[in-house]
């Protein structure tokens, strides 16, 4: 798959610890719905609320407090682009290391170069939509994240939570955290997938400043931000420009993180998903912090409102909870050797989850 081109390739720069294969666009069938493209494997997922159990791994208390605040409205994608601010984040896309790697036996095994992920997968032939908008959880790596198993070989590289529109759209939000037995980093990154050799654009620290700006409680007890991608075109092509921008609590507007042009690069019936996607390192499978996705929605542009996701949406356009193909998924699911180190749940169907690791202390 071409963005696990991308992951191998920058593993071998500096940038590439910040970098992901994530699940590749393809092609669906433009006359049923119902199908599921090869490498996305359907799940039944029913609802289950809130809140979460008590049981589970928590991570360490962030180094700036971290207030709370009232969700804001998304941005609206036909509102005049001169409303948005500029990010003060400096982009270190250039000046990553990645580190190196170790695992425990409490959970199952995750095999050499594995790849996973679980969530929401959106699919439809160029429905009315041009955004997609929800908050994402967002810690800082003194925090610990990801704990870095005993025994493990190479790093672990998480993105948890990722999002990135279906319907041609260029770009990908994500946290994304890598841990080694040399420790920890915390990241906000934006993938662009509209240039020949697809790659991340964009690296910011999550750190006191991020989590100043851009980091609220809003939803419950775990700190999210708010992330909206969208291009100002009611009908995306292949000439869109498309924009990465977070709601910047201390300045109260949504900033500009990134921005490109579709270059040509194009395909109205893409999916887009909204997931948690290990790549664990070689042994056993990590834990995690709690992952949350909530307000998952799109904007319609023939209503003017927005939607939240739905599995069964305006135009055509439909979503479900899925699983990487192609991936024994040890770390989701368990295996032999033993139970899943990560658990998915569905909290509203698809528009809320969260992704949640048990806790192993005493």
């Amino acid at each position: 798959m071409k963005k696990h081109a991308v992951l191998l390739t920058l593993l071998a720069i500096s940038i590439a610890a910040c970098s992901g294969n994530h699940t590749q666009s393809l092609p669906i069938s433009q006359t049923n719905e119902a199908a599921v493209p090869s490498g996305i494997r359907r799940l039944h997922k029913p609802p289950r609320p809130t809140p979460f159990p008590n049981s589970i791994y928590t991570p360490l208390p962030p180094d700036t407090n971290v207030q709370r605040s009232v969700m804001p409205t998304p941005f609206d994608p036909s509102l005049p682009l001169s409303s948005l601010g500029t990010t003060e984040l400096v982009n270190r896309i250039s000046s990553l290391t990645l580190p190196h790697h170790r695992s425990t036996q409490s959970f199952a095994l995750a095999p050499e170069n594995d790849h996973e992920s679980e969530g929401v997968f959106l699919f439809g032939n160029a429905p009315p939509y041009n955004a997609l908008f929800a908050t994402q959880t967002a810690y800082e790596a003194v925090q610990d994240p990801v704990p870095f198993p005993p025994g493990a070989s190479g790093a672990e590289q998480i993105f948890a939570p990722t999002m990135h529109p279906a319907w041609g759209s260029c770009l990908e939000n994500s946290s994304f955290y890598i841990s080694s037995a040399a420790g920890e980093t915390a990241h906000f990154t934006v993938f662009n997938f509209c240039v020949t050799s697809a790659t991340f654009i964009f690296d910011a620290t999550i750190d006191s400043t991020f989590l100043r700006d851009y980091v609220r409680y809003t939803d419950g007890d775990f700190p999210s931000y708010v992330s909206e991608i969208f291009t100002p075109d009611t009908v995306p092509s292949a000439t869109s420009t498309w924009y990465s921008v977070l709601y910047n609590f201390h300045r109260h507007r949504y900033d500009v993180i990134a921005s490109v042009n579709a270059n040509g690069f194009f395909q109205a019936d893409a999916f887009g998903w909204s997931i948690v996607e290990p790549y664990a390192a070689q042994g056993t499978c990590p834990r995690i912090a709690p992952a949350l996705v909530s307000h998952l929605s799109a904007y319609d542009t023939a209503t003017g409102g927005w939607d939240a996701v739905t599995p069964f949406m305006d135009g055509g356009a439909y979503t479900f909870i899925g699983l990487q193909g192609g991936s024994t998924n040890s770390c989701l699911l368990g295996d032999a050797t033993g139970p899943a180190s990560i658990d998915f749940t569905l909290i509203t169907e698809n528009s809320a989850w969260e992704a949640t690791s048990p806790r192993t202390d005493p």
